[in-house]
C-alpha cells in the first residue's frame, strides 16, 4: 500500500492486490482517504482473516502497528484502532510529503 513511498512490509500493510493494478496504476501513489474509508471492512477483514487468527502473526501484526502507526497506548490489539493508525500515516504522509493519491 505505502512501499515506495515509505518503505513498509510490516503486516497491516500488506494486502492482496491485483498486480498489473498494483504495479501500474496505483503504483507509488498513496490510497485517497475516500478509498481507504471505503475499503476499510475489506482490510479489517484480510487483517483477521491473514494475520489476526493466529498467534504468531498477531504478535508480529501488533509489534509492528505499535512500532510504526501512530497509535493510542495499548490499542495495537484492537483492529479499528491500527486502521484509524493507518488513516493517520496516510494523511501525514500526504500532508508532509505531497504524495500523489490514488483512486481506483
Amino acid at each position: 500500500m505505502l512501499y515506495l513511498v515509505w518503505p513498509c512490509d510490516d503486516l497491516w500493510n500488506l494486502l492482496p492486490a491485483h498486480p498489473p493494478v498494483n504495479r501500474d496504476s496505483k503504483r507509488d501513489r498513496l490510497p485517497s482517504a475516500e478509498t481507504l474509508e471505503r475499503s476499510q471492512e475489506r482490510i479489517l477483514d484480510w487483517w483477521q482473516r491473514a494475520w489476526l487468527r493466529q498467534p504468531s502473526t498477531a504478535t508480529r501484526f501488533h509489534a509492528e502497528a505499535q512500532a510504526s502507526l501512530p497509535l493510542m497506548a495499548g490499542t495495537a490489539d484492537e483492529p479499528s484502532a491500527v486502521f484509524a493508525g493507518l488513516q493517520a500515516r496516510r494523511f501525514t504522509l500526504r500532508a508532509d510529503q505531497q504524495v500523489m493519491e490514488w483512486s481506483p
